[in-house]
């Protein structure tokens, strides 16, 4: 009787060991598959990156009569590839000879062009119809894929059929390609330092849209982008970042990319305005009509609308504007040599830079000896197209009113309340420098 019932147990035991070694086996089967997936989205990712940048940079040598060559480029730089599951044989890709988009909607490869959409402020891209020619086309867009059900036969996995799950998975990754100048930040925050964090600052429930364009930090701290609280939120198609970022997932919408490359003060050279030949205008202390010049009593409105003329505006002693005042200028240029730059109450700026000259683009320039904080509060209007440049200061943001700015460049950048902001691009001159390919999706 003994003898039986420890039979049973031991026969209990070897099949529960058999029963864990089938569930560990299955287990390990199944991270195997699994990374294999992953290594092979990996790879066909690396693929599709250069297949895209190759044949995008074909626009640089070909007329539009000559977009075969742009998808010749595109088909030997995927033969070339090697990636997991294809052996020698490379990544297969279809010519797509009209331009035409798959019923799937996922077609290999696609010629159109890359810009930004002012309806809906996005980045996108539209494919060009070969038969007009419009819209004419700087980029490639590649889509290769496992299991696309022609080309590439979908990834035969190792362990999962043993099991009696899928023995095959497909597998596809994009990327966007396209020819152009060279990405301009529309935030650049200069300051390189490490020793203090939060060179870019969000604080409170404030929101930034810049999907016109990109941000750059250059300070090298830990925390160079860092936030207040879960609610600020700051879109953009990329933020790169010199350092590293303190911020939650909620934070950032768009890519994050730490350990970034520096980028030096695109303005570094932009002269000084003289006021040898200026007229001596004084101050302006009260709404009016005013002309460009030397105004060494600085501007401090307190209501009234000051208009201000075309030209340069070389201003001492500071910007400082209160209760419902407001200063509007068309093609006007700001230089404050001393003081800060402030609003508050219901107070508002309009003004829009210099379209031609030395400060084409520029509507505001702090004095790089002038390192006085500047801060802009309040409720009131805030829609300044061009750039605003603090090269040594900090610039500080807050109040509750929805604000619009052409592009920032500044020492350090401190951004709080519960307001909305818009960094549009706007204004700025058509940019310049040589062409380069590079990825934007």
């Amino acid at each position: 009787m003994l003898a039986r019932a420890a039979a049973s147990r031991r026969g209990s035991a070897t099949l529960l060991g058999v029963i864990v070694i089938l569930v560990l086996l299955g287990i390990i089967g199944l991270a195997i598959d699994t990374a294999l997936v992953m290594t092979a989205n990996q790879q066909l990712q690396r693929a599709a990156d250069s297949i895209a940048l190759s044949a995008a940079n074909q626009f640089q040598y070909t007329q539009a009569a000559n977009w075969p060559r742009v998808r010749a480029k595109a088909l030997e730089t995927a033969a070339e590839q090697r990636v997991i599951g294809r052996g020698t044989s490379g990544v297969q890709i279809a010519d797509n000879p009209t331009n035409a988009v798959a019923r799937s909607g996922r077609t290999d490869m696609l010629i159109g062009r890359w810009g930004f959409n002012r309806t809906s402020n996005v980045f996108e891209f539209v494919r060009t119809d070969f038969g007009t020619g419009l819209p004419a086309p700087n980029a490639v867009q590649i889509y290769p894929r496992f299991g696309d059900g022609t080309s590439n036969s979908a990834l035969s996995l190792i362990f999962s059929p043993v099991f009696g799950a899928t023995s095959t998975s497909d597998v596809g990754r994009p990327a966007t390609a396209v020819l152009g100048r060279p990405d301009s930040p529309l935030i650049l925050v200069l300051d390189p330092t490490s020793t203090s964090s939060g060179a870019l600052h969000l604080n409170g429930g404030v929101t930034i849209d810049v999907e016109a364009g990109t941000v750059h930090v250059d300070s090298s701290n830990g925390c160079a982008f860092d936030t207040s609280g879960s609610s600020a939120v700051l879109s953009a198609q990329r933020t790169r970042i010199v350092g590293g970022a303190c911020i939650n997932a909620s934070n950032l919408t768009g890519d994050l990319i730490t350990g970034s490359y520096y980028v030096p003060d695109p303005l570094a050279g932009l002269a000084t305005p003289s006021t040898s030949g200026m007229p001596n205008n004084n101050r302006i202390r009260t709404g009016g009509n005013y002309g460009p010049g030397y105004y060494p009593g600085g501007i401090r409105l307190n209501g009234g609308n000051a208009n201000l003329a075309a030209g340069v505006y070389y201003v001492e002693g500071g910007i400082d504007l209160g209760g419902n005042s407001m200063l509007n200028g068309t093609g006007v240029c700001l230089y404050l040599a001393t003081g800060a730059f402030t609003t508050n109450g219901n107070a508002g700026v309009t003004l829009t830079p210099p379209s031609s000259g030395t400060y084409a683009g520029i509507s505001y320039f702090q004095g790089r000896s002038n390192t006085t904080a500047s801060s802009i509060l309040g409720g009131g209007a805030f829609a300044i197209e061009g750039t605003i440049y603090f090269p040594n200061a900090t610039f500080g943001m807050g109040g509750n009113a929805s604000r619009t700015i052409g592009r920032i460049v500044v020492w350090r950048l401190d951004i709080s309340g519960n307001a909305g902001y818009v960094i549009t691009g706007l204004g700025l001159p058509p940019p310049s420098g040589p062409l380069h390919v590079y990825l934007v999706k």
